[in-house]
């Protein structure tokens, strides 16, 4: 059995198992990748996404962050640690909220309850989306000098569903 390992390991260009095992598990960053999977499995857990949308939801926020300070940077206005304080507080908001009414949907999925929890849930984290987006696109809008389209447009559907 170990020669028909090591004959599919040569066959692929390693020298040893160790070479094999050691090219697919980076030791060195195992304390990098360890705390960040465990963190994105739990958030992911707690907010009721699946990975991929947790990873595409803290994209989303990080380039927002990104894009207002490159807008202040364009606009020469001064960085502020109270507006960092300020966007940490307000995800952080939004996450607990998200967090809670997923802990709901998980106890209540069936009956009118379980719609109701089921579609405020969606709500809200369609709403949350929402506003990145157009925080995203207001920065960049400040960054170009321009008017973005799309702005106006999410803006006319947004007042459609509420009025």
């Amino acid at each position: 059995m170990n020669k028909i390992l090591y004959n599919i390991i040569d066959i692929f260009g390693f020298d040893t198992f160790q070479d094999f095992t050691t090219s697919m598990i980076h030791f060195k960053l195992l304390k990098i990748t360890i705390p960040i999977s465990i963190s994105l499995g739990v958030l992911s857990t707690l907010l009721g996404f699946q990975t991929g949308t947790t990873i595409a939801f803290f994209i989303m926020v990080l380039f927002e962050l990104i894009s207002g300070l490159a807008a202040s940077l364009h606009e020469k206005k001064k960085i502020e640690s109270r507006k960092f304080s300020r966007f940490g507080f307000k995800l952080l908001t939004w996450l607990v909220l998200i967090g809670v009414i997923n802990t709901f949907k998980n106890q209540y999925t069936g009956g009118i309850l379980g719609w109701f929890i089921s579609t405020t849930s969606s709500t809200i984290i369609g709403y949350v989306m929402f506003e990145y987006l157009l925080s995203i696109i207001e920065n960049l809008e400040r960054i170009t000098g321009q008017e973005i389209p799309l702005k106006k447009y999410l803006n006319t559907i947004f007042k459609k569903l509420i009025g």
